[in-house]
């Protein structure tokens, strides 16, 4: 109670890679009786302190919306944004989107919308997040 938490980034992905460092550093508990609801608790060790930079200047991932996969596929353009910003948070700044149609069928019976609308999507998105598209 009355403590702070200061994420300093040199840019806006710096900032969002520092977000994610301390989600992962942060610990949740739970308590509940029988006469309560269910208490969250989410705390951080006191006095962290963390300065670090990245071990490589490239971090990428792949996503591939095609039917090879058996996820990626099924994948709404909401869960392929929480995608995207969950490998952000975990330092990926670049992915590389691989579509449908390289080496395997051209579409999907569990696409939600067409491959291109879902690249453009990811692509879009990625722009928000300042991380890189190939």
């Amino acid at each position: 109670v009355g403590e702070s938490v200061r994420i300093i980034g040199g840019s806006d992905r710096g900032l969002l890679f520092g977000i994610g460092r301390m989600l992962r550093e942060m610990r949740m508990d739970y308590h509940q009786s029988y006469s309560t609801a269910m208490q969250t608790l989410c705390c951080v060790r006191k006095g962290l302190k963390i300065s670090s930079q990245p071990d490589f200047k490239m971090r990428q991932h792949q996503i591939a919306y095609r039917p090879k996969t058996n996820s990626y596929d099924a994948f709404t353009p909401e869960m392929m944004r929480r995608e995207i910003l969950d490998l952000a948070l975990f330092g990926t700044n670049a992915i590389e989107v691989i579509p449908p149609g390289l080496d395997d069928a051209d579409q999907s019976p569990n696409f939600t919308i067409p491959w291109l609308e879902m690249l453009t999507v990811a692509s879009a998105y990625c722009d928000e997040l300042d991380i890189r598209v190939s």
